[in-house]
């Protein structure tokens, strides 16, 4: 799967990553599409409070089948 990962110095990178293995009680989504909206660049910058840091993965809204 691709993955688009911000790092400390605030740059982000599109990789390619292991799909997850979910728990007996989590599911895997085929994301199809994810947006970025305010809460991922507060989050990308550090200054959302309930992720503080950097280095997170932005794209809290998708779709997919």
């Amino acid at each position: 799967m691709k993955a688009v990962i911000a790092g400390s110095s605030g740059n982000t990178t599109v990789t390619d990553t292991p799909d997850p293995s979910p728990t007996p009680t989590q599911v895997l989504i085929d994301v199809e599409a994810a947006g970025v909206g305010y809460v991922d660049v507060m989050t990308l910058r550090g200054e959302y409070p309930a992720f503080p840091g950097r280095g997170r993965c932005p794209g809290w809204r998708s779709s997919g089948g």
